[in-house]
C-alpha cells in the first residue's frame, strides 16, 4: 500500500513538471508568433480612426445656449474674427482645448490649419504622427487633428 502511494506522489509531481515546461514553452515562444509589424498596424489604425472620429464630433458640437455648432464658430474666427456665442477666439479655443483635453486624456495632440495652430498639446516632440483626415472650414481652409503616437 506504501509502494502504491509514493508511485502516485510521483506520477503527480511529474504531471505537474510536465505542466510547467508546457507554459515556459508557451511563454517564450509566444512572442515570437506574434507579429510585432501587426500590433503596431492595429495601433496606428486605432489612433487614424480616434483622430478622425474626434474631430468630426467636436466639430458637429453644439456649445451650451448656442445655435450654431463649433465648425462655424472657428468658420466666424477665421472669416470675421468674431464668433457668433462667445466672447472672442481666445474664449472658443479655449472651450475647444477642454473639450480636447477631456476627450484625448494623456494623449499629445495638435489642432491646426494649413497656415496655423489652433491648439497644441504637445509635451515632448512627436516621433509618429497620426493625422486625420482633413476637414474644410470657413469655405477652403483646411483643419485637421494630428495625434502623437506613444
Amino acid at each position: 500500500m506504501l509502494n502504491i502511494n509514493k508511485k502516485a506522489q510521483i506520477e503527480s509531481i511529474g504531471l505537474v513538471l510536465i505542466v510547467i515546461l508546457i507554459i515556459l514553452a508557451v511563454i517564450f515562444t509566444l512572442p515570437l508568433l506574434l507579429n510585432n509589424q501587426d500590433i503596431i498596424s492595429l495601433n496606428q489604425q486605432y489612433l487614424q480612426l480616434k483622430a478622425d472620429s474626434t474631430l468630426s464630433v467636436l466639430l458637429a458640437a453644439n456649445p451650451k445656449e448656442c445655435n450654431s455648432n463649433l465648425e462655424k464658430e472657428l468658420s466666424n474666427c477665421l472669416l470675421e474674427n468674431k464668433p457668433a456665442c462667445f466672447q472672442d477666439c481666445q474664449e472658443l479655443n479655449q472651450k475647444i482645448k477642454e473639450i480636447l483635453e477631456f476627450s484625448l486624456q494623456n494623449q499629445d495632440y495638435q489642432l491646426s490649419t494649413d497656415k496655423f495652430a489652433i491648439i497644441n498639446q504637445t509635451k515632448s516632440p512627436c516621433l509618429n504622427k497620426i493625422t486625420s483626415t482633413r476637414h474644410f472650414i470657413a469655405g477652403e481652409t483646411p483643419i485637421s487633428l494630428v495625434l502623437c503616437e506613444r
